[in-house]
């Protein structure tokens, strides 16, 4: 099974492979008499691959087995429909995903076939107005004797339009990818950047890094959403206070992957852009923050000899500084490139 070229695709099904997320999903997201019927500390991520070239284009192929509180066992999976519109055939679609799901287990020998709890997760940009019963899909009248031979279910809806922000629950991680997902295509994203990252923002050290990374790598995919300098200043307002650890840690990911505008702007050019213009705290302290949380602690006399430099000089250095390894290579490249008074 191929990789999913769509980004949308790709980040939700990570958002929702971790355990920890995929359990506060159902925990917060599903109807409660559902919940109820689950075991959520006994929940399995499958990582079967039996889902076709076709299916390939709506199905996550997201697959959970859950026991249930009885003893039984079910399966959970989550069909994620990324499209700015709804799609009237979802029905059919998971049909015949629970049917190839049905058939891989018959071929393992099971005696009766495991309930499928079928997950439609939606946050395109139209209302989905879609009848999700698959008898909607069939020409039939309905006091036809044949319709007791048309079978019968439903998915279950979870649709990010309706859900207010001030609603989004769960772990940090899974609260900023979803209020992510559901503003990806909003005009006000760009503005709206410090409330996800604030979100995420809860997450201890040790998580934050790698799911911020996750975070920047779909923005970074995702086309014509947001100014590299937006994405910076948001980036310094929430999580600055963290220390330089965490911004150099940053910073060495951006320029590895970029920021998506036309082309993708790696870290050399988005600093540059950044000192450019000015970001918060100027130019100058910028640049001694960054190089400080490289090479160490400055001197006085050297962030001194900083604040002097020039807007281009700056932006000179907010390029050479990702190369640095000591202190020398400060002294370096001021020999090379600033002119003794």
């Amino acid at each position: 099974m191929n990789e999913f070229n769509n980004p949308h695709d790709r980040f939700f099904k990570e958002l929702l492979s971790e355990r920890a997320n995929a359990r506060d999903f159902f925990r917060y997201y599903l109807p409660p008499e559902i919940v109820a019927e689950l075991d959520l500390r006994k929940i399995e991520l499958v990582n079967d691959d039996f889902v076709d070239e076709e299916l390939n284009e709506h199905l996550a192929d997201l697959l959970y087995r859950v026991k249930l509180k009885q003893g039984d066992e079910a399966f959970v999976f989550v069909l994620f429909e990324h499209k700015s519109a709804p799609e009237k055939f979802v029905a059919f679609q998971i049909l015949r995903y629970i049917v190839r799901l049905w058939e891989r287990l018959e071929t393992q020998g099971i005696k009766s076939l495991p309930p499928v709890y079928p997950i439609v997760f939606y946050h395109g940009r139209r209302p989905w107005r879609i009848n999700r019963n698959l008898r909607s899909l069939v020409t039939i009248r309905k006091d036809s004797p044949l319709m007791k031979f048309v079978p019968e279910f439903e998915y279950y809806l979870v649709d990010l339009n309706t859900i207010r922000d001030e609603d989004l629950q769960g772990a940090p991680y899974l609260r900023a990818g979803l209020l992510l997902l559901k503003l990806i295509f909003d005009r006000e994203l760009a503005q709206r950047l410090p409330d996800i990252f604030q979100a995420l923002n809860a997450e201890p050290e040790k998580t934050l890094v790698e799911h911020f990374k996750a975070l920047s790598h779909y923005l970074a995919k995702v086309k014509n959403t947001v100014e590299p300098t937006q994405f910076h200043q948001a980036v310094r307002q929430v999580f600055y206070s963290r220390g330089e650890k965490f911004m150099a840690e940053f910073f060495q990911e951006w320029i590895n992957q970029g920021l998506q505008k036309g082309q993708q702007l790696g870290l050399q050019q988005g600093l540059q852009q950044g000192l450019q213009q000015g970001l918060q705290q100027g130019q100058a302290q910028f640049a001694i923050k960054l190089l400080e949380s490289r090479i160490g602690k400055l001197a006085k006399l050297t962030q001194r000899q900083i604040n002097q430099l020039p807007s281009e000089k700056l932006m000179e250095l907010g390029g050479a500084l990702l190369d640095f390894t000591s202190k020398k290579d400060l002294q370096i490249w001021f020999t090379n490139n600033v002119k003794a008074n």
